[in-house]
């Protein structure tokens, strides 16, 4: 996960390119709870993108270059 999102009306957290695609799909619902939608509105998770930021240097991981290709990859 590169872009962590919090959907606003469930508080749950998506990568923002998937749940942009969910929508995008004609996805009305939160893929976690089921609960029909009434608002499409994310935030980012800025706690969540630190500690991945935090978890990935640590390990010595290209987390931009893992985002590109969809899978990590060691430096």
């Amino acid at each position: 996960m590169g872009d962590p999102v919090i959907l606003v009306e469930t508080g749950q957290c998506y990568e923002r390119a998937n749940i942009r695609k969910w929508f995008y799909m004609g996805g009305d619902t939160c893929p976690l709870t089921g609960c029909r939608l009434r608002s499409t509105e994310l935030v980012a998770d800025a706690a969540l993108q630190a500690r991945i930021i935090l978890w990935t240097a640590n390990r010595s991981l290209d987390l931009a270059g893992a985002s590109r290709r969809g899978g990590r990859q060691a430096r």
